[in-house]
């Protein structure tokens, strides 16, 4: 377990902290900067935290294993995913998406946002790329070259995102539709349109 703390009354003093699996003690590192993700990701053995334009993979033991100079400040806009089998790393910010390759600890491609082009990095799927938020129920899929492959629109609205035996599930939703109505002198709740659940496998 690791994560990310900073002290009551000293909002800039941040620390890196792993715990020993049998909560026995923790290992506790301060970080060089107080703009960093809200958690590390976990990659086996590895932990990978941006703080401002830099990406760090630690050890469990919070050793520095290398260090990596990134173009943009990542450390506290947007959430990182990780598509392990793919050994990718996906980051954002307001402006652009980045791709990180993992084994060859580089910049991979990156994608500029252009004006008026409101794209969220959400998911990933697995082995091909990261999913974008373009909508209340619109979605892209990108490739690992940030390339677009694929534009959806589900019904309803874009609810859990799950992951299963190496496949990725979409829960979208849509409540009731309820109006009043007048019958014999009295006011009822009626149902205008039926709510429902959808679910779709993304491939």
């Amino acid at each position: 377990l690791a994560m990310v703390y900073d002290l009551q009354g000293a909002p800039l003093d941040s620390f890196l902290v792993t715990f020993f699996p049998d909560g026995s003690g923790k290992r506790v590192k301060k970080l060089p900067h107080f703009r960093h993700w809200k958690y590390p990701v976990a990659d086996g053995a590895d932990l990978y935290l941006a703080c401002r334009d830099r990406l760090t993979c630690y050890t469990p033991e919070l050793e520095e294993q290398w260090r990596v100079q990134l173009e943009e400040d990542v450390g506290q806009l947007g959430e990182p995913y990780l598509d392990s089998g793919g050994r990718m790393l996906y980051m954002s910010t307001y402006r652009q998406v980045t791709a990180f390759d993992l084994d060859a600890r580089r910049i991979s491609a990156v994608r500029k946002l252009a004006a008026g082009e409101d794209c969220f990095l959400r998911e990933v799927l697995p082995g091909v790329g990261p999913i974008l938020l373009t909508g209340d129920a619109s979605f892209q899929v990108w490739d690992r070259e940030l390339r677009t492959i694929s534009r959806h629109r589900a019904k309803g609205c874009i609810g859990r995102w799950l992951h299963q035996a190496g496949r990725l599930y979409l829960l979208t939703h849509r409540s009731e539709d309820r109006g009043m109505r007048e019958t014999d002198g009295r006011w009822q709740s009626v149902v205008k349109a039926p709510g429902g659940l959808w679910l779709y496998e993304l491939k």
